[in-house]
């Protein structure tokens, strides 16, 4: 058996775009990645996943819009590696202040639907980013989890972007994060149906 559980970003400040100069805007209804934005930063507070505990996935859903221009360019989607990130983001906590996991996703020209269609999803595996941050040494269940999309800015054409929606949205969903991880329920059970001592 196995645990799933989900987390939507709570407040405004939990997802900002931050410009390629440094400008930061925690309040609007879009995160919008382009050639002119340096990237987003998301978090997620209330995790309540046992420290060390072994994930089998884990997932950003992110709504969304792409440009009539066609292809976006490359985003590296990073975990923070925090044992708990404590603030949202603003001025004086940018998503480029904070430290990365080592673990990365390579998240190229986004697909899931087309071009200029008003509404869609993408599904972001960040299995290896969540797993980084639960094995650090001071995370405890109930900490607040957080990731930041880095963008190639010289890979977006002109007009060129890729536009989330934020948790400001008035009519759309603000990001989430999915996490998989095996039952201790189901372990004890296999345990027990094995003879096998615990």
């Amino acid at each position: 058996m196995a645990v799933t559980k989900n987390y939507s970003v709570a407040a405004s400040a939990d997802d900002a775009i931050e410009s390629s100069i440094g400008a930061v805007v925690n309040n609007g209804i879009y995160l919008k990645l382009e050639a002119q934005a340096w990237g987003c930063g998301i978090r997620f507070s209330g995790v309540d996943i046992a420290q060390g505990t072994s994930i089998t996935s884990a997932t950003l859903r992110l709504t969304g819009v792409t440009s009539p221009a066609g292809a976006a360019g490359d985003n590296d989607v990073f975990g923070i590696d925090e044992d708990d990130l404590a603030y949202g983001f603003s001025e004086f906590n940018k998503p480029s202040d904070q430290t990365k996991t080592t673990a990365s996703t390579v998240w190229d020209d986004p697909a899931g639907f087309t071009p200029d269609q008003l509404y869609g999803t993408w599904y972001v595996d960040v299995t290896a980013q969540v797993q980084e941050i639960l094995d650090r040494g001071g995370w405890s269940s109930g900490n607040a989890m957080g990731f930041v999309i880095d963008v190639d800015g010289a890979t977006y054409g002109k007009g060129a972007h890729v536009t989330i929606h934020a948790y400001d949205h008035a009519s759309y969903p603000e990001p989430k994060l999915e996490v998989i991880y095996p039952s201790v329920d189901g372990v004890l059970t296999l345990r027990t149906l094995l003879g096998v001592g615990i």
